[in-house]
């Protein structure tokens, strides 16, 4: 009963992948109104705290669904295998479309991009371009994030060869060693590989390591009552967005901090998506990879199109945002069900020869 309670879907966590990928795209409005030359700088401190919200939501739920995910799996190369592949196939069939497509689009467009082939390369790759116009940042801007994902899916799928205590052990150490690494020292960033080390030094793995501790006190935690809740606390997060608007001076580390606490808390929440709001919003969740990948081919149109009503100025960039949520999230759900789900579904039918591997792959995934 223990394990089945273990293994259920956490309906909450999953509300909190479409509020996060929605948080970037506000970010990523403002962004967009600058580039074309609608800016509102007012707004734009708060409007990264915001975006960086959402990307902390996603890096500590990354750690403790994987530690969540691999229960049965430490201590074997079979575990790590499985690990492996189910990782590489969730993550990797669908960003290497959007890359690819990217890609193909600049050359349509006529882009002229220095050393254009090794970016594909190594962006493909999930590693740090150094070689890019913008610090270390792949084709698909926001694919920076995966790099780290992938980075600590690595780290992973490496420790899971150990007993979970000592495999767990090692993963903390080692991102809290890089963690205090980086915060005490700064790397050079030249065009070379010697960039990388500023990369995977960075503060936002301190946010991998919170999930893993709430990973880790899920089995103690899950012993209380579950707490009831009239909304998802997944919403908190847009509550403190609409705060930052008002005054965003909470900073990094406290927009972080909230991140953590709104994680534990859904992992807390107890019930099931009974209305159609939140049945709804575990859809957009469910597809919350696709618009955090694509929402950006979307967004300078969208804005283009809402400039043409000739709104008044204080009511442009609201507008602005709200369309974009709109187009982002619709384009997010038309590529998960039409690109995602059918990529997904042909991948879970691919023979991979050993039968071991063939077998734990047919065990229940955890989520995520």
């Amino acid at each position: 009963m223990e394990l089945v309670e273990h293994r259920r879907r956490l309906v909450h966590l999953q509300i909190l992948r479409g509020v996060a990928a929605s948080l970037v795209v506000v970010n990523h409005t403002f962004t967009t109104l600058a580039y074309v030359g609608m800016p509102w700088p007012r707004y734009d401190a708060a409007a990264m705290l915001i975006g960086s919200m959402g990307v902390a939501a996603f890096f500590v739920l990354s750690g403790f669904l994987m530690v969540r995910q691999t229960v049965g799996l430490f201590g074997s190369a079979a575990g790590a295998m499985v690990f492996a592949v189910r990782r590489v196939g969730r993550v990797v069939p669908l960003y290497w479309v959007a890359t690819v497509a990217l890609f193909v689009a600049e050359r349509r467009w006529g882009w002229v991009v220095p050393h254009a082939r090794t970016q594909l390369v190594l962006s493909l790759s999930f590693l740090p371009d150094y070689l890019s116009a913008v610090s270390l940042q792949p084709i698909v801007a926001q694919g920076w994030t995966l790099n780290y994902e992938m980075a600590f899916y690595a780290l992973f799928a490496v420790c899971l060869l150990l007993p979970r205590r000592w495999g767990l052990g090692l993963v903390l150490g080692i991102l809290l060693g890089a963690f205090w690494v980086g915060m005490v020292h700064w790397f050079p960033e030249v065009a070379s590989p010697a960039a990388w080390l500023n990369f995977y030094t960075g503060r936002v793995l301190v946010l991998f390591a919170a999930g893993v501790v709430i990973g880790l006190l899920e089995g103690r935690l899950g012993r209380l009552p579950r707490i009831g809740w009239v909304v998802s606390p997944a919403l908190l997060l847009v509550v403190v967005a609409g705060v930052l608007f008002v005054t965003p001076g909470m900073g990094q580390w406290g927009v972080w901090g909230c991140a953590v606490v709104v994680v534990l808390l859904c992992t807390l929440a107890g019930g099931r998506a009974s209305g159609w709001v939140e049945r709804g919003l575990v859809g957009l969740g469910d597809a919350s990879y696709s618009t955090y990948l694509f929402h950006l081919w979307v967004m300078s149109r969208a804005i283009l199109r809402v400039a043409k009503f000739g709104l008044p100025r204080a009511m442009s960039p609201w507008v602005d945002v709200v369309v974009c949520l709109v187009a982002a999230n619709g384009v997010g759900l038309v590529v998960h069900w039409l690109v995602e789900r059918p990529m997904a579904w042909g991948l879970r039918r691919v023979r991979f020869g050993a039968g071991w591997v063939r077998r734990r792959l047919a065990a229940p995934n955890l989520g995520g």
